[in-house]
């Protein structure tokens, strides 16, 4: 993965100023109700595989961006979905008191991370 900072420049923009995209396709990994889901998305850019994500959890802890260079660039589609699958499960286990909707979703994410592994997906 390449990331960029500082005085970092993206055809020779500014690496933070750099555009995100609109069209790429979304892994639903899961989707229990509009309050409680986990979406990754992932596309390309200048050639470039890129990511982003989209969650919320019943908790109200949420967020999301369109994918971009400026967030990373990947060598495949499968590092793209394991490093965001990875990075919000580690948000998740740095909670020092999760509720039941952020164990639940840990959870969920570790099991689709598991079949993910083991290209299980289809199960």
């Amino acid at each position: 993965m390449k990331t960029y900072s500082g005085k970092d420049k993206i055809n020779g923009d500014v690496w933070y100023k750099y555009p995100v995209i609109a069209n790429y396709k979304t892994v639903t990994i899961f989707n229990v109700s509009s309050h409680h889901f986990f979406r990754i998305k992932i596309g390309k850019q200048d050639g470039k595989i890129v990511s982003g994500y989209d969650y919320q959890f019943k908790s109200g802890l949420g967020g999301g961006c369109n994918p971009g260079r400026k967030w990373g660039e990947f060598d495949s589609y499968d590092e793209a979905l394991e490093y965001e699958l990875n990075k919000t499960a580690q948000i998740l286990q740095e909670i020092k008191e999760p509720d039941g909707a952020e164990k639940d979703a840990l959870r969920r994410i570790l099991k689709f991370r598991e079949k993910f592994i083991q290209k299980d997906l289809f199960e």
